[in-house]
């Protein structure tokens, strides 16, 4: 599990806590089992609100991710999101003497546990942060902002792992990505600056660039998921010049030189430039995160990486270089 991943997983599972306010909800039935007279308590409390915290937190937890779902077992809090537990809490003033105890005790583990989250997990949370990536901005002459990042995941499984090849392969595809990007765009180009990697289960780079390349840089690979997506030939065969034309920037090229803004050559090395950009993205298996957001196939299939393309060694020539040639007989006196 990357870092990032885990961070964003915490912070998900937290905010739906805040958002259905379910430790103010906790907190304030703990108290009315204080009230010592019980016919008070259930004058005050309404059962259907108890089914309503649990319809909130259970159309939540059917949209959490794998790692947000982990990240509830691991804090020992995935009972909040069963029907058994609301049960028993609603009836905690109609229970018997010893069930009433221990229902009282779960509560009150339940608001702890809620506390701690809520409190002091966003502080563990920062020491996971990434201050550099301001620092880094600043340097650069950029405005530190969400927009101005690009992140690239390279998935990785049993067969497929992050060789150097691989991530060489995909810093060129990237590098290259983000210049045609921005001469089309009238940017600076080669400003692309690596602010932070991470490694788990995948590995991960972040990119700051100026917001505007960045944006067209990531509609790029949503262009290349749609056609691979919808292509009926094998991934690797599909990335030919049509599949290239198809994602837009050839012709933008095209207009800029016929504009008169940009040499023939100037295009022709544009063209060449993305071409190749997008095979080595293709190749190296890389996405980015919003591509899960897309609720279709699974993106690190999709983009799976080429083994052979990374691992298969150069052909050698059969014909020895420093061999002679043979004598023409014809001339041979």
């Amino acid at each position: 599990m990357r870092r990032i991943e885990l961070v964003n997983s915490v912070t998900k599972v937290i905010n739906v806590f805040i958002e259905t306010e379910v430790l103010e909800f906790l907190r304030e039935v703990f108290h009315k089992t204080r009230v010592r007279s019980q016919s008070e308590s259930k004058a005050k409390i309404d059962a259907t609100v108890f089914f309503d915290m649990f319809s909130k937190l259970s159309i939540a937890y059917k949209n959490f991710t794998a790692t947000e779902k982990l990240v509830v077992q691991l804090m020992d809090l995935q009972y909040l999101f069963e029907a058994s537990f609301w049960g028993q809490i609603s009836n905690i003033f109609f229970a018997e003497t010893d069930t009433r105890r221990e229902t009282i005790i779960l509560l009150r583990r339940s608001v702890d546990a809620l506390n701690f989250m809520s409190d002091q997990t966003p502080k563990i949370l920062n020491l996971l942060g990434r201050e550099a990536i301001s620092d880094v901005s600043k340097r650069n002459g950029f405005t530190p902002k969400k927009s101005s990042i690009i992140t690239i995941i390279l998935p990785e499984d049993n067969t497929t792992s992050a060789s150097p090849k691989r991530i060489s392969m995909v810093m060129d595809g990237i590098s290259g990505l983000y210049n045609v990007h921005a001469q089309l765009l009238g940017k600076e180009v080669d400003r692309l600056v690596v602010v932070a990697c991470d490694s788990g289960s995948d590995k991960s780079f972040d990119f700051l660039g100026v917001a505007k390349v960045v944006e067209q840089m990531k509609e790029t690979f949503f262009g290349v998921w749609d056609r691979l997506r919808l292509s009926k030939s094998e991934k690797f065969k599909a990335i030919s010049d049509n599949f290239v034309q198809g994602l837009g920037v050839i012709e933008k090229i095209a207009d800029l030189e016929n504009e008169g803004k940009i040499s023939n050559e100037e295009a022709q090395i544009l063209k060449r430039t993305f071409s190749v950009s997008v095979q080595k993205l293709v190749d190296g298996g890389a996405i980015i995160p919003e591509l899960n957001d897309v609720p279709t196939e699974e993106p690190r299939k999709l983009f799976r990486a080429a083994p052979k393309r990374l691992t298969a060694p150069e052909k050698k020539s059969k014909n020895k270089t420093n061999s002679k040639p043979k004598p023409d007989k014809k001339n041979k006196e």
